[in-house]
């Protein structure tokens, strides 16, 4: 995934071969840098929150909320919330963005591995630190294990 900044200065471009983020600077000759790298996890999604902070969906289970020099600031976890299917259908995790409607949630696209039917969750973080999740749009696929908010399966087209 890419993402590139307003002013059109850099690009981020997340790596999960390589577990890692690189920062390109297009007006150093293109010059790659690593901007954060991980042991386990894999970076896949990146998009621009509120403040301009990036959030960085991981591959399988988290989302950080990184500042632009590469500082964590948060840290969702999508099994912590007990988000619905997280645990028994280990979902790929594509992208996440704030929630404009419920300042302090983020919204995540996931999908099931094996179908590539899809959710969209959203996840709330306490000033406490504590998360949960629920359902805001619908199951999206086919897959009977993903279901919508009302508790009912529903077919829609692959989401990617």
């Amino acid at each position: 995934m890419l993402l590139v900044t307003p002013d059109g200065r850099y690009a981020y471009v997340a790596s999960s071969y390589d577990k890692a983020v690189y920062r390109i600077d297009f007006q150093d000759g293109l010059k790659a840098t690593q901007f954060t790298s991980y042991e386990r996890d894999e970076p896949f999604g990146l998009n621009w929150d509120a403040n301009g902070d990036i959030l960085l969906s991981m591959h399988k289970r988290y989302v950080h909320r990184v500042t632009t020099d590469g500082k964590i600031k948060n840290i969702y976890d999508i099994k912590l919330a007990d988000c619905p299917g997280a645990n028994t259908l280990k979902p790929n995790l594509r992208g996440a963005l704030d929630d404009p409607l419920n300042p302090g949630s983020i919204l995540i696209m996931a999908t099931n591995p094996k179908s590539y039917d899809g959710v969209v969750w959203r996840l709330t973080m306490s000033a406490a630190g504590g998360q949960s999740c629920t359902n805001v749009a619908s199951a999206i696929g086919r897959d009977p294990n993903w279901i919508d908010a009302q508790g009912e399966a529903t077919l829609y087209s692959r989401p990617h």
